[in-house]
């Protein structure tokens, strides 16, 4: 999380990716959990805004069964979203699943 604004958007996504990533190598992590992050993570490795994966994300394990990961994730994301908004990114476009 963001610490006395020092962090940058490089770092925060670097930080979402290392937790994505813990997620895809989680026993407990399900197929549809593996596959939705998995579309996550290569959307932000081509340059697509932090904040729209995020939400993406969000909205997609909606009222479904998850996993103690990706529910520990889904837990940072609001926070995840407020530091990118601080770091200059904002949420643009439709939340649509992935």
């Amino acid at each position: 999380m963001l610490k006395k604004n020092k962090k940058t958007i490089k770092i925060l996504e670097d930080e979402i990716l290392n937790d994505l990533k813990r997620i895809l190598e989680n026993t407990n992590t399900t197929n549809f959990e593996k596959e939705k992050v998995s579309i996550a993570i290569n959307l932000i490795e081509k340059g697509t805004p932090i904040s729209n994966v995020l939400r993406r994300l969000q909205i997609t394990f909606v009222g479904k069964t998850q996993s103690p990961e990706v529910k520990l994730f889904n837990k940072n994301i609001t926070q995840y979203l407020r530091d990118s908004q601080i770091l200059g990114t904002a949420f643009m476009g439709s939340a649509l699943p992935l």
